[in-house]
């Protein structure tokens, strides 16, 4: 039970008429056990939880139909589950929960709902203090909060940077009046590497949808029980629309048959292009959304398996991923961090800096009016009172080309091939057929839109070449990990790899080698060849020459394993003056 009804009170439900016809006659919950009398079937005992609402149905249902099916027909059952969601509805919207909400399942706490009223209320008042400020003044004091925040994350849980920043430059998507496509991010990495804090610490804000289990096939429910209302009241695309939708727990989708796998992706894939879900089924017939649904997604999860990629690769690659480091301390390190302030201190302290920074950033002075009418209930109209602006014709066009290049880079890193031994001699040579590989133009816009999201947190309207940075890194981790380390050793090895560097790379002994090679040459990537002694080996491809240059090295200091943050700051440095005088060029004379 939660804090609104005490384990030890009795909850009566004052059943309706036509409950009461199907055969009900008396229904109550007490702590976490609820207890339905039928005339026929007699005492039928359930499980009870007002903040587990949907598997208190589920659990409900599952007894229904194995212990009473002979006795309570499919047409009473229906009766009754829609007379109980129906009843936890009103009791939802009676109690403390403000009318149109934004909470992200009838689940939510009341300290988080109580969390999103809280800002929302400050927000009100802010929006009027500041009614006049400057973009000058609001600029240097919203530079001010970011570099509290960037420093106390960094004293606290250093780890935690890398994941929030980039959920935060997803967040920003949302909030660029001119991108309309939807953009979703999956951050990998081994377990404790706080990569789900960096979407907790979000859960209690307002304008998210934060759930720890996700089924994609409640996108759009085509449950057999209740009536259509009930399923509009279910499905998540509504809720999706105009949201930050959090996923922290995906491993399990990841982990599934490939049949189940294929039919999930392809719908979370089907909903990224922005236009809404349609589907079909036996028990509901046609149903579904259309229309523009805009949100951005981050989700989490351990490393994916490679079935994973090749799924991705058949049906659509809309999904990106980053590989965040493990973040281990040294024994000095941890040591002054057991000694220290504890965890969930941190985390407060964290969570308050944070939820400063981005206070400040809904009262931007350059907002533009959000006239969307159908962009959620009139509590997010209140709270999102409009979008920003951004200024392609500001671009550094290095930085565009970059972008482009790294589009056709990840064609090829996750394009998919099917190859196969050409003979049955110790070491095979390998065929392949039919190749996949992306247009490049979209993963360019989705790229581009990131590169505006970390441009906005820096302050920017427009991206600069450090935006790239980060970029590439999310380009080296959508695909599989044994590519990402294939391309990471050819740019290592001035673009040039023999079989045995592959199996070095990989672990792997020759024959799955020359498999790895073949592929990738099927792709366009690399160019196989022998050499004079008849030994195989790769070379990259000419159109991919850039990336053995030492500025793209430069650029990729945070993943290729032999660039030091020495290095990144000589090219950080190196840029802040090459742009310094540039404008001095530029400055007019006197």
């Amino acid at each position: 039970m939660t804090s609104r009804t005490k384990k030890t009170e009795k909850l009566e439900i004052e059943i309706s008429e036509d409950v009461r016809k199907a055969g009900f006659t008396y229904i109550f919950a007490y702590g976490t056990s609820m207890t339905i009398e039928h005339e026929r079937a007699g005492t039928i005992m359930s499980e009870f939880s007002e903040e587990a609402w949907l598997k208190t149905i589920g659990k409900l249902e599952t007894r229904l139909d194995k212990s009473h099916s002979s006795i309570i027909s499919k047409s009473e059952k229906i009766i009754l589950i829609h007379f109980l969601n129906m009843w936890y509805k009103k009791r939802m919207t009676s109690k403390d929960f403000e009318q149109g909400m934004n909470r992200s399942s009838y689940e939510d706490h009341d300290d988080e709902a109580k969390s999103r009223r809280e800002v929302i209320e400050e927000l009100k008042q802010m929006r009027e203090t500041y009614a006049r400020t400057s973009f000058d003044d609001w600029e240097a004091k919203r530079r001010e909060k970011y570099e509290y925040l960037r420093g106390i994350v960094k004293t606290n849980l250093p780890a935690l940077w890398e994941p929030l920043h980039m959920v935060l430059a997803v967040r920003n998507i949302l909030y660029i009046k001119e991108i309309t496509l939807p953009f979703a991010l999956i951050i990998l990495g081994p377990p404790s590497t706080l990569k789900t804090l960096s979407m907790e610490l979000l859960k209690g804000y307002p304008n998210t949808f934060f759930t720890n289990k996700f089924n994609p096939r409640s996108i759009v429910t085509h449950s057999s029980t209740g009536t259509e209302e009930d399923l509009n009241d279910i499905d998540l695309l509504p809720k999706w629309k105009n949201k930050t939708v959090l996923l922290p727990e995906l491993a399990p989708m990841f982990t599934k048959k490939e049949d189940d796998l294929r039919e999930d992706l392809g719908t979370l894939t089907s909903i990224l292009d922005g236009y809404g879900y349609e589907s079909d089924s036996g028990s509901r017939g046609h149903r579904g959304y259309s229309g523009e649904y805009m949100f951005v997604l981050a989700g989490a999860s351990v490393e994916i398996p490679p079935r994973v990629h090749k799924v991705l690769g058949t049906i659509g690659p809309k999904l990106y991923f980053l590989r965040v480091d493990r973040g281990e301390m040294s024994e000095e390190e941890m040591m002054e961090y057991m000694s220290g302030t504890s965890y969930e201190q941190r985390k407060k302290m964290i969570k308050s800096a944070l939820y400063d920074f981005l206070k400040w950033c809904e009262i931007r002075p350059d907002l533009i009016s959000n006239n969307d009418e159908n962009g959620g209930s009139n509590t997010d109209k209140i709270f999102i009172a409009g979008k920003m602006s951004i200024n392609p014709t500001a671009d550094d066009q290095q930085a565009i080309t970059y972008i482009t290049r790294l589009a056709k880079l990840l064609a090829s890193l996750r394009g998919t091939v099917m190859t196969w031994e050409k003979d049955g001699s110790l070491n095979p040579e390998f065929d392949h057929g039919t190749i996949t590989v992306e247009n490049s133009s979209r993963a360019t816009t989705c790229l581009r839109n990131l590169a505006y999201g970390l441009a906005v947190l820096e302050g920017r309207n427009h991206i600069e070449v450090e935006d790239i940075i980060h970029v590439v890194k999310i380009v080296m981790s959508t695909t599989s990990i044994e590519r990402s380390r294939i391309f990471t050793a050819l740019i290592n090895n001035e673009g040039k790899l023999s079989t045995r560097n592959v199996q070095d790379v990989l672990s792997i002994t020759g024959h799955p080698a020359r498999r790895a090679m073949t592929e990738l040459d099927a792709l366009e990537l690399v160019k196989k060849e022998e050499d004079a002694d008849g030994d195989l080996y790769i070379r990259l491809r000419r159109k991919f020459k850039w990336f053995l240059s030492p500025e793209f090295k430069k650029m990729s200091f945070g993943f290729l394993p032999d660039i030091d943050d020495k290095t990144y700051h000589d090219f950080m440095t190196e840029l802040y003056y090459k742009k310094r005088e540039e404008a001095v060029e530029n400055d007019p004379i006197d």
